[in-house]
């Protein structure tokens, strides 16, 4: 194997962080994709958060439903998600970015009035004012969005419904206190009133505050001295009309409150009912997969070994017997591999903690090639590794990392091609290339690349080779690398062929006596 030096004089890149603040707002699916240009240019890891207000009613269910969609659109294209809460949402972002060295923060271009900036604050000026050393990108939407009616504005014949039982309560409390008549005292009528107003506000604030107005005109007009008019001459009467406001627009207000916190917590109840149900089917699906591939293992094993032995000690077989020996344990090999990456991919997605160490890269490719010698026999694979560094993984998990991009790229390159492993400092971390001279890749599919099941372009010798995957061993590669808290992208080559370009943590060997 030869081996290949960088340019002594080349500037290394500097290690960036990148964070995008998503809402609901249908602007934010631009946000994701210009922060993952951002990152990608940067060859920076990068990350995404909402921030849910404290006290704040909750989103709609639309909303959510968008919210959600921005989180797992910023998961496939690679991002960390965060879901953070705090008192104002530029307080929650930049704490969150100084803790994790963010160096850059994606943000949306206002598209409301002044008039909400005035009352509620801006976002953006926040986040500019006090982000300090941090810089802040503003990306416009790409096209004008559309105007949000109020949850309110829900049709003209739906508004006026509402508020009919509270004028209807405040007339019948006018026509009971006129058939009264002398019978009746000033404060009794106030009572009157105030248990129509009390009616009305359970229509919300709306019919609340309508209700109060009309109790306070109908009692000036028809009972407060002198009738008939809207003078008032007792300076106590107009304590009363206070009151009555005071009460219609406060219990209005209550009523909606609690209305719209009874609406939330039977989605948010829906909503955990359906995230047990997933939680369990997932956890079924994984216990499912898993036992199903260590049961498969056993009797694979016996068919390789078995299929092996007949073809090496039985001399009287003819040719076409030890060629269809040989499609067996091609074949079964073949297989093999494919349950592997099933379990790697569901330790992942499930969450299983990982055994991490301090492991000198060196270690690590040198484990990969030697699983992978009968794949790369003959090949000219050019290796340039920094010396004494290493990255704090799981060794396990990340050596099946490497061992499905170099079985990628002997599977695309042509035999009379080289492979090249490079690996680097990067500031914060460790970055391994492992680059091939296949058919490359198509233009847009960088990110298609590591979504499960999806196989791109194929040469001829790995048809020929029936060498063919099931397209999981890239989106392996992708879990295991956000799991660690890295990152892994692929670049089109000049010339033909592409780069995948993993970044884990780590760096130097810790000192003598550190925890790992």
């Amino acid at each position: 194997m030869t081996a290949l030096r960088p340019d002594p004089d080349a500037a290394w890149p500097t290690r960036e962080r990148i964070l995008v603040c998503l809402g609901p707002s249908p602007a934010s699916a631009r946000l994701v994709r210009a922060a993952r240009r951002i990152a990608g240019g940067l060859r920076a890891p990068w990350h995404a958060v909402h921030v849910d207000i404290t006290g704040a009613p909750p989103l709609s269910a639309e909303d959510r439903d968008r919210v959600e969609a921005h989180l797992a659109l910023v998961e496939s294209l690679g991002g960390e998600v965060a879901r953070l809460s705090g008192r104002s949402v530029a307080g929650a972002v930049l704490e969150f970015a100084r803790e994790h060295g963010v160096t850059r923060i994606v943000a949306g271009k206002p598209t409301h009035s002044r008039w909400r900036d005035r009352l509620r604050g801006s976002l953006l000026d926040a986040l500019i004012r006090d982000s300090g050393d941090i810089e802040i990108h503003v990306i416009a939407p790409s096209e004008p969005l559309p105007r949000r009616s109020p949850a309110i504005a829900a049709g003209p014949g739906k508004q006026l419904a509402g508020f009919v039982p509270g004028l209807v309560a405040v007339a019948c409390a006018t026509a009971l206190g006129v058939a009264a008549g002398d019978r009746l005292s000033l404060p009794d009528d106030a009572m009157l009133f105030l248990f129509a107003i009390m009616v009305a506000a359970l229509g919300g604030r709306g019919p609340g505050i309508a209700a109060a107005a009309g109790a306070v005109a109908a009692y000036d007009f028809f009972f407060v001295p002198p009738r008939y008019t809207f003078a008032v001459y007792d300076l106590q009467n107009l304590m009363t009309f206070a009151v009555m406001f005071t009460l219609g627009t406060a219990m209005g207000s209550l009523v909606a409150r609690l209305r719209h916190a009874a609406i939330a917590r039977l989605g948010l109840a829906a909503e955990a009912r359906e995230a047990e149900l997933r939680a369990k089917a997932e956890e079924l699906r994984s216990s499912l997969l898993s036992t199903v591939s260590h049961d498969l293992r056993t009797p694979l094993a016996i068919i390789t070994g078995t299929a092996t032995a007949l073809r090496d000690e039985s001399p009287a077989l003819t040719q076409g017997q030890l060629e269809s020996l040989d499609t067996i344990v091609d074949e079964a090999k073949r297989l093999e591999k494919i349950l592997t990456n099933l379990l790697a991919i569901t330790r992942v997605e499930s969450g299983a903690e990982l055994h991490r160490d301090w492991v000198p890269v060196e270690e690590l490719v040198g484990s990969a090639l030697e699983r992978t010698e009968a794949a790369l026999a003959g090949r000219d694979v050019q290796i340039d590794l920094a010396t004494d560094i290493g990255a704090e993984v799981d060794p396990i998990l990340t050596e099946q990392l490497l061992l499905n991009l170099l079985e990628n790229a002997a599977k695309h390159t042509p035999a009379e091609a080289p492979i090249e492993i490079r690996a680097f400092r990067e500031a914060g971390g460790v970055a391994i290339e492992i680059s091939d001279r296949g058919p490359g890749l198509p233009a847009g599919t960088e990110d298609q690349v590591f979504q499960k099941f999806f196989r791109g372009p194929e040469t001829r010798a790995a048809r020929v080779s029936r060498a063919a995957g099931a397209g999981l061993g890239l989106a392996v590669c992708r879990g295991i690398a956000n799991a660690h808290g890295g990152t892994i992208d692929a670049r089109r080559r000049t010339g033909g062929g592409a780069t995948f370009h993993v970044w884990l943590p780590g760096g130097d060997a810790p000192a003598e006596g550190a925890a790992p």
